[in-house]
């Protein structure tokens, strides 16, 4: 685990059902998967994302058509929201030990 608590997440797939499953279990890219297990997070969270035309280029746009990839924003801002007050959660109770260590 690494020395000072960290938590990471990664945004994935447009759309309905769970984005792990849809990701078939892939959580961070594979060039980035070596550096989350090195990091060895206290957490990880692997939510929707968003999918906004306006902001793609013309390359991107015919790759997400292509892909027919679904459009608008999928993220669960409710599940997001709680994952953090977990992470506030476990750094407020982690503190107070921490503080009689150092004495």
């Amino acid at each position: 685990m690494a020395a000072r608590p960290v938590w990471l997440f990664s945004t994935g797939p447009t759309g309905e059902g769970d984005p792990a499953e849809l990701m078939k279990g892939w959580r961070f890219s594979e060039s980035l998967q070596p550096t989350a297990d090195r990091i060895r997070p206290r957490g990880t969270a692997f939510v929707h994302g968003a999918l906004d035309l306006k902001r793609l280029s013309v390359p991107e746009k015919i790759v997400i058509k292509g892909i027919k990839a679904p459009i608008g924003d999928f993220r669960d801002w409710t599940a997001i929201a709680a994952w953090t007050a977990q992470i506030v959660k476990d750094l407020a109770e982690a503190a107070p030990a921490k503080a009689s260590v150092a004495r």
